[in-house]
């Protein structure tokens, strides 16, 4: 879609190829030394309410 400065659909719709720009990317191989300890990371004990602790309410 470009970067969606143009419109892609109805009556005014544009070929957005003409704006759309290179994606620069870049890859890199560390050391094995500098990630032999690592580990992926691992998904938190989410248990609800975001950590808050709600009170029970006396109506």
């Amino acid at each position: 879609g470009g970067d969606l400065s143009l419109p892609m659909w109805g009556e005014e719709a544009q070929d957005t190829l003409r704006v759309c720009r290179p994606l620069g990317v870049e890859i890199y191989k560390p050391q094995a030394d500098l990630v032999a300890n690592w580990t992926p990371p691992v998904s938190p004990d989410y248990r609800g309410n975001h950590g808050m602790q709600l009170k029970p309410v006396a109506w």
